[in-house]
């Protein structure tokens, strides 16, 4: 383990910014849309409720604790499920810690992809044509999906060296050896 140099943080920093404010959004959007989903009426979430002649909100319809119950679940599941991809605790943890790993790893083969799995990744904006597998070690780095035709070095490729920040797996700096 080695610790961030100046440039490494400045980087986590600026993610962590950037990020920072997308969560509390998220967050404050989620506390706003489902404290408005106890008010919404209740014909409006199906064809039992309007033939059953249900009326009133949602809150009046499930009753004030477990719709406060509900909504309260729905809240806390939003903000987890955004502070586990914006990776805000990753983040954090990395600006105090401030450790990375460098590690080198072996290549053992370069596959081409399939016709319907280029495809599939093009159809999500990603231009990509092999894939490198590495030998096993304990960062747990197995593949690289990378475009022969835009990076042809990597096709001669023996090693790739990598540094990474310890917690969000953010990466810093990579590098294919051919020796």
């Amino acid at each position: 383990m080695e610790k961030f140099n100046e440039i490494n943080l400045k980087t986590i920093k600026r993610i962590y910014e950037e990020n920072l404010p997308k969560f509390y959004m998220t967050s404050i959007g989620g506390i706003i849309f489902w404290s408005g989903f106890l008010f919404i009426p209740a014909k409006l979430f199906g064809r039992k409720a309007r033939r059953s002649g249900v009326s009133g909100n949602m809150m009046e319809s499930l009753g004030f604790i477990p719709a406060i119950v509900f909504s309260l679940v729905l809240i806390i599941i939003t903000i987890l499920v955004a502070n586990w991809i914006l990776q805000i605790s990753k983040l954090k943890k990395d600006l105090k810690e401030k450790k990375k790993i460098t590690t080198t790893v072996k290549i053992i083969k370069i596959e081409k992809l399939s016709a319907k799995t280029i495809q599939a990744h093009r159809e999500q904006g990603e231009n990509i044509t092999d894939c490198l597998h590495f030998e096993q070690d304990e960062n747990e780095i197995e593949t690289y999906l990378f475009n022969r035709f835009v990076e042809p070095n990597i096709l001669n490729a023996k090693a790739m060296y990598i540094e990474l920040a310890e917690n969000s797996r953010i990466e810093f700096k990579r590098e294919f050896i051919n020796k």
